[in-house]
């Protein structure tokens, strides 16, 4: 019988920035609106699950006293990794964005419809531009690139369309995975009168 493994974390220090949904007023039934709030101190992270497991925000990042925060906490040895958002480089935590509707085979067209109509767009730029999908070296470019740049614009999770193709689309898949990207990925099903 295999033994259970204790639980590991990973422990983030520095400022956190969110915008909790918070009453308006007393009344239960009031509308809820969400107001900012910004938090210094230690948030600890779940790696199996990666959900929020607590927070401590009378820590102070600046003390630095890890080893003593993690006895305070009952954390010692499963701290995996420490994360520090660094006040002096004007770094700061906060929650990741979800773009529910992205299609990643269309990331060099962005920015390009101009003054044709839809159907013209897609007929000159896209179904071109998704057919050449069937080579996966041409989707591991696209796809890398979409995945680095929404990353860096801080979508933490997003709902990708892809092409027709199978391996592309199992490549997008695995890009998302190895660079750390949350991903719903659809593969596209219409193969008439588009690529």
């Amino acid at each position: 019988m295999a033994t259970a493994m204790a639980p590991t974390y990973t422990l983030f220090l520095g400022t956190f920035i969110h915008l909790p949904r918070k009453p308006t007023g007393v009344d239960p039934d009031a509308k809820w609106r969400p107001e900012l709030e910004i938090n210094h101190g230690a948030l600890w992270v779940s790696n199996s699950d990666g959900k929020i497991a607590g927070y401590d925000w009378s820590f102070s990042p600046a003390d630095g006293n890890v080893k003593a925060l993690t006895e305070k906490l009952g954390l010692s040895g499963k701290i995996t990794e420490v994360v520090h958002a660094r006040e002096e480089r004007n770094e700061f935590f906060f929650p990741g964005f979800i773009d529910t509707h992205i299609h990643a085979p269309q990331y060099p067209n962005s920015g390009i419809f101009g003054s044709s109509t839809l159907l013209d767009w897609l007929e000159t730029y896209t179904f071109p531009l998704e057919s050449s999908f069937s080579d996966t070296s041409k989707a591991r470019a696209v796809y890398s690139r979409v995945i680095a740049r929404t990353l860096a614009n801080g979508t933490t999770c997003a709902s990708y369309f892809a092409t027709i193709h199978v391996p592309a689309t199992n490549l997008l898949a695995s890009l998302c995975h190895a660079r750390g990207q949350r991903a719903l990925i659809g593969r596209k099903q219409s193969p008439t009168s588009t690529p």
